[in-house]
């Protein structure tokens, strides 16, 4: 696949606690790498016996671990929990949302632990105040330019807020790593890409137009069959490499 690398964000097992079987089944439909959802239920970056078991997981799937979600309300103690799960599994990104509140404060705090670590903070682009590409694009070069901060950009997120081609042009000197998911333009669905309305060959054009040549990580919504939602998956992959391919 021309050297890119796709991968499936582990939010599509997050009903559950994070399995074997769940990266063995992400394997076997030929993804590279995983972004690991670490809210406690699904995967708790407190208990070493978790992570003793993701790095035996990972090397067993030959899956990269490409970043970590960390959870969405979670406190700097929290947030700071998961980056030491790279002190024995090394990943690349941590994202995570905009804090509500003492953004600064927390957002130092954060990307101070993840440099100890080797891991870069990415902030997600969310359909929200405050959060969306432009607010963080603002964030990042009048606010906090002096911190190690980039941007998760999330198509589906963008597509929800308005122009997502404008958005992605916005984030390009800030992109480090991507969600990508399909919606309908008016609820959050996480869909597999090209089951909802953003159009994804000119997505992925403009994408190469802005020279990012990072991961895509699909991030679908769980519920249902997961194994025939990686099936879409994989045929949805085919067609996103397509659209690199004639650009």
């Amino acid at each position: 696949m021309a050297g890119r690398t796709y991968g499936i964000s582990t939010r599509l097992f997050h009903d559950a606690e994070l399995t074997r079987e769940h990266l063995v089944h992400i394997a076997a439909h030929d993804f590279d790498a995983v972004e690991l959802y670490a809210t406690p239920h699904h995967f708790d970056a407190r208990d070493q016996s978790a992570v003793d078991q993701l790095a035996e997981w990972l090397s067993d799937t030959r899956l990269a671990l490409h970043a970590v979600h960390a959870p969405a309300d979670g406190t700097i103690e929290d947030i700071q929990a998961v980056l030491m799960v790279a002190r024995q599994v090394p990943f690349q990104f941590l994202v995570m949302h905009r804090p509500a509140s003492s953004t600064e404060r927390i957002l130092q705090a954060v990307t101070e632990a993840a440099a100890g670590v080797g891991v870069q903070v990415a902030l997600e682009v969310l359909h929200a105040r405050g959060a969306n590409a432009n607010a963080l694009v603002t964030l990042l070069e009048e606010e906090l330019d002096e911190l190690d901060l980039g941007i998760c950009f999330d198509f589906g997120h963008a597509h929800l807020d308005g122009d997502l081609h404008e958005a992605l042009e916005m984030v390009s000197g800030h992109l480090l790593t991507t969600h990508l998911h399909d919606n309908g333009g008016k609820t959050d669905d996480h869909l597999v890409p090209y089951a909802g309305e953003i159009h994804w060959d000119t997505a992925m054009m403009e994408l190469q137009k802005v020279g990012y040549d990072g991961a895509l990580i699909f991030e679908l919504q769980p519920g249902g069959d997961p194994v025939q939602v990686l099936t879409r998956a994989v045929r949805a992959r085919e067609r996103l490499e397509k659209a690199f391919v004639t650009f």
